[in-house]
């Protein structure tokens, strides 16, 4: 797990760096402990699906919407102190979660409608996560942005 980890860790990162150039990230920094159990929490859950649906490799939506799940409740994205809260910045980790969740199935933010964008960021601010339904709607968005009927 532990090759795992660290791969996963680096593409993580690549994904906070094409973000933090996109965005106004400015102030904040991503912290490699918080990102390694992230990675680490996220693997766990697989596991447990694994084991619980008898499954040999859980699917590449259920590996997003771990991710995504992870990224929020631990929140990597840290701000450097003195820095002025703005909006973008307070969203920093709903955005990081989604690009790096959407990294699973080679897709970028930028082929999602704005509007599905903050939609999906308002509901990981604001609300509860749970990974099986999470990995629906992630089915549905990747069907919808390749044009596919799910």
């Amino acid at each position: 797990m532990e090759h795992f980890t660290e791969e996963l860790i680096l593409q993580y990162m690549y994904v906070y760096n094409e973000i933090y150039k996109d965005m106004c990230f400015e102030g904040t920094y991503l912290n490699k402990g918080i990102l390694k159990e992230c990675v680490i929490s996220m693997g766990l859950d697989l596991l447990r699906i694994k084991a619980f649906h008898k499954i040999i490799n859980p699917d590449s939506h259920k590996q997003a919407a771990y991710t995504i799940k992870w990224l929020i409740k631990l929140r990597p994205i840290q701000i450097i102190n003195g820095t002025i809260i703005t909006e973008p910045i307070l969203l920093a980790n709903e955005f990081f979660a989604i690009g790096a969740g959407l990294n699973h199935l080679n897709i970028d933010m930028n082929e999602m409608s704005d509007k599905y964008l903050l939609n999906l960021v308002y509901t990981l601010h604001y609300r509860p996560i749970i990974g099986e339904v999470l990995a629906s709607k992630i089915y549905l968005l990747e069907k919808a942005i390749k044009k596919e009927i799910p």
